[in-house]
């Protein structure tokens, strides 16, 4: 029959050392389309195997700090679905991170009456290339919230944007006891 297959391996040298190998394997064929032999590459992929762990190790430590931060954080792609949001985002608007994973930002209800003006501002990183966030702060669920809406750019192209949401409420009620004092 005659497959082409490609595979990695663990190599295991005298010495003890070990590496790792990405192996094809392909059939030789006559002009005539019998297999007449076969071809195997090996080539040494030491620093792309580190490269990986490093990136895994990495990934989990920004998941942690990601899942963990006492603010909210949602990743949104350039189609508006919410594609990562972390538990205290998910807690604040009482949606399973399984429901919210795949929505379209603009159903969280609770963020209908700003739906405007964020369709404004997505658009608005969509057409101009390195547009400043959208900051603001509004009462949502009876809490004043900062809202922070960030572009992300990847190569001047539009790739979705980071929502970011911080519960200011006790900062705005120690002001407003301070200036009543005042």
């Amino acid at each position: 029959e005659g497959k082409h297959t490609q595979f990695e391996t663990k190599l295991y040298h005298k010495d003890g050392t070990t590496s790792y190998a990405l192996i094809n394997t392909g059939p030789l064929f006559d002009n005539k389309g019998n297999i007449i032999g076969g071809v195997l590459e090996a080539k040494l992929i030491d620093d792309l195997k580190a490269t990986e762990e490093n990136l895994r190790y990495e990934t989990m430590k920004l998941r942690t700090m990601f899942s963990v931060l006492e603010e909210g954080i949602a990743f949104v792609d350039k189609k508006n679905k919410i594609i990562e949001a972390n538990e205290f985002l998910c807690n604040f608007f009482g949606i399973p991170q399984s429901k919210l994973i795949g929505k379209d930002i603009e159903e969280i209800y609770l963020l209908s009456k700003m739906k405007t003006l964020i369709r404004e501002t997505i658009f608005k990183f969509r057409v101009k290339s390195l547009s400043k966030p959208l900051i603001l702060q509004r009462k949502v669920k009876g809490r004043d919230v900062l809202l922070r809406v960030q572009p992300i750019y990847k190569d001047g192209m539009y790739e979705g944007f980071l929502f970011n949401m911080v519960d200011v409420t006790e900062f705005v009620k120690a002001k407003e006891m301070a200036e009543a004092a005042s």
